[in-house]
């Protein structure tokens, strides 16, 4: 298991969970791109 940095989204969130990771390994990504889904006690990201 790894543990990754992502932005605040407030105060009460303390923990999330990497659901789907979408990029696979050489592929190409741009701007605007999803990457992974996250999944936190509020919902889906």
């Amino acid at each position: 298991m790894y543990d990754f940095k992502m932005p605040s989204m407030g105060a009460d969130m303390t923990s999330a969970t990497l659901v789907a990771w979408n990029v696979g390994l050489g592929d190409r990504v741009g701007k605007g791109d999803i990457l992974c889904e996250i999944e936190t006690e509020k919902g889906n990201i």
